[in-house]
């Protein structure tokens, strides 16, 4: 038996050496930026955005030293892993070793909420995906548990806001990475962390990021290749494409700034058919609950059709960054839609799915101050009244708005409900609260016009009266 054993071991070795995932490799040490280049920034909250319950996020694996149950790591079971994590200070931790101003810290004669006071920006990151083998480790002499070894990786989307006005001035994707050798209690829980440390120093290295957090004056260029040839200076970008939902800072950094309409779409434009103009909605009914969608993880609305196919509006969360995301119309139907048109200043994305689906009647006539609406809540199960509070002047020729306020009494909607008027017709869509200026945070719920929405989109409704 023991030359058998002898014969297997070196096989169990060499499983357990090449069971390891594939990952990227771990932020380099970050240059530290210059003392005072940047403006003071805070970290807001690392939001679960695409984690849903019952997703796969590891699992433990077999190997010469890790005991059974060789089982699946679910959300629903690694809720915690989020709620006992410290990422607040990880995030201070990687932003203040390179050199940031990080508010927040207290220390002095400042506590911590008056100290992220100081702030002039605002990070707030979105765990989109995790990954993690996981290793049960035990003593081999005693059997006492020894914790948990492994290694992971954990994608956070970014989103960098000015406080002044709350306006979106940069977003970045970074992919952090982290092993442990050894078991430690709770390893799991320290293995995200890890991973959300090393993403936040990718971020703190990244250019893009340190520019749109810079002082007036202050300016990052990418990391220089000692072997390439001193680059050419770079041709200026046309002033008629800026980029999409985002503006220059201006010289004075307490100044707000202006609302900037999206870049002229690439390609033809869309031309809409909008819902037949009888079609009315109501509380619960059929056409509502049929025309919000899920998409992704998220939520959308069918606004009509164009060329054999339905339109749908989601917001950038529920359909990410990829250029396709999954549509359920009807539970065990999924269709793959396709990312139209990006629009930045509202954070929401239209898709075209191959299919005839149901779309709500649409009106883009702007909303008046005061007048009476309704949100479509829980999947159109329920509408919540409130009236339109404020609009914001609009950043394009007429007197459209870009954004509005609606005030809902308190009640709790999710982004992407739809905004109805009075005859049941769209009107605008809701939009996350944190990517809103600071009125949206006292109560009152944002929502982009679905006239100007579209507008900026390169979408143009048809009028005749047509329907599908």
């Amino acid at each position: 038996m023991r030359p058998v054993l002898a014969s297997l071991l070196p096989v169990t070795v060499l499983v357990a050496a090449c069971a390891g995932m594939d990952r990227p490799e771990p932020a380099a040490a970050v240059a530290p930026v210059p003392p005072g280049s940047t403006e003071p920034i805070r970290f807001d909250d690392l939001r679960l955005v695409e984690m849903r319950r019952g997703e796969e996020v590891g699992r433990y694996v077999f190997g010469l030293d890790c005991v059974p149950p060789y089982d699946v790591l679910f959300w629903t079971t690694g809720r915690n892993l989020h709620e006992q994590g410290t990422y607040q200070a990880r995030f201070r931790e990687a932003l203040t070793g390179a050199g940031f101003d990080v508010a927040g810290a207290g220390g002095g004669s400042l506590d911590r909420g008056t100290d992220r006071k100081r702030a002039r920006f605002t990070v707030s990151g979105e765990l989109r995906d995790l990954r993690m083998e996981l290793c049960r480790r035990v003593h081999w002499l005693t059997g006492a548990s020894q914790g948990e070894s492994g290694e992971g990786t954990a994608r956070v989307d970014w989103s960098v806001h000015r406080v002044s006005d709350g306006r979106l001035v940069h977003r970045a994707t970074t992919i952090g990475s982290a092993a442990l050798d050894h078991g430690v209690p709770q390893g799991r829980v320290l293995l995200v962390e890890e991973a959300f440390l090393d993403a936040a120093l990718k971020l703190a290295a990244d250019p893009a990021f340190r520019n749109a957090v810079a002082r007036p004056g202050a300016a990052f260029g990418p990391p220089a290749d000692p072997s390439a040839a001193p680059p050419a200076a770079p041709a200026a970008a046309p002033a008629t494409t800026p980029a999409i939902g985002t503006a220059a800072p201006p010289a004075d950094p307490s100044a707000p700034m202006p609302l900037v309409p999206a870049a002229a779409p690439d390609g033809p434009g869309i031309l809409l058919t909008p819902a037949p103009s009888g079609t009315r909605v109501a509380a619960r009914g059929e056409t509502l609950t049929e025309a919000i969608l899920q998409v992704g993880h998220g939520r959308g609305v069918v606004v009509g059709t164009a060329d054999g196919g339905s339109l749908v509006l989601a917001t950038t969360a529920a359909a990410g960054r990829d250029d396709q995301v999954s549509v359920h119309p009807a539970r065990g139907v999924i269709l793959d839609g396709t990312v139209e048109r990006r629009d930045g200043l509202a954070e929401l994305v239209l898709l075209r799915v191959p299919a005839r689906l149901t779309a709500l009647p649409l009106r883009t006539d702007p909303p008046a101050v005061s007048e009476r609406v309704r949100v479509a809540v829980t999947g159109g199960t329920a509408l919540t009244p409130g009236i339109v509070a404020r609009l914001e002047p609009g950043a394009g020729a007429g007197d459209a708005s870009d954004l509005g306020y609606a005030d809902l009494a308190g009640a709790r909607v999710t982004a992407g409900d739809p905004v109805l008027d009075e005859a049941g017709r769209l009107i605008g869509v809701t939009l996350p609260v944190p990517a809103m200026p600071t009125p949206a945070r006292s109560g009152l719920v944002p929502f982009a016009p679905i006239g100007p929405l579209l507008s900026r989109m390169g979408v143009t409704v048809r009028t005749d009266g047509s329907g599908p």
